[in-house]
């Protein structure tokens, strides 16, 4: 069984971008399992990751799929709770998504993202942004 992070934040085109690169790898593989994570920086005490949009329509997407996923999300710096996360269950890749954010095109990567990237010690992907979002 392969084991996915997916750090997802509340940005709902991003997210379902990463959710579809995920499925994509899924359809070459038997078993997939997927833990969604997301540390809030601020969490009130009625904050629930399923209150979250891209939450709710990435494990809508995962759902039509077939794919298995959980839910990790707590008050915590984002970067360091994703690497702790992908740590504790030992998985094989994090993914994450970029950012375009310049006239061409260049993708840049936001300060979560980068922050894994520098300091994952296994695979970790970035899902590409798709320029209209995915297909509902």
């Amino acid at each position: 069984m392969h084991r996915i992070v997916q750090a997802i934040d509340d940005e709902v085109d991003r997210s379902l971008d990463q959710a579809q690169t995920i499925i994509d790898l899924a359809a070459d593989s038997e078993s997939v399992t997927v833990v969604i994570t997301h540390g809030f920086e601020f969490k009130g005490p009625d904050d629930e990751l399923t209150d979250l949009e891209s939450v709710r329509r990435v494990t809508d997407r995962f759902d039509e799929h077939g794919i298995a996923y959980e839910l990790r999300g707590e008050q915590a710096e984002p970067a360091a709770f994703v690497l702790e996360t992908a740590d504790e269950i030992d998985a094989d890749l994090i993914c994450v998504g970029g950012r375009t954010r310049s006239p061409v095109g260049k993708v840049l990567f936001g300060s979560v993202s980068q922050q894994i990237i520098l300091e994952a010690d296994l695979p970790v992907l970035i899902a590409e942004r798709s320029t209209a979002g995915v297909d509902e």
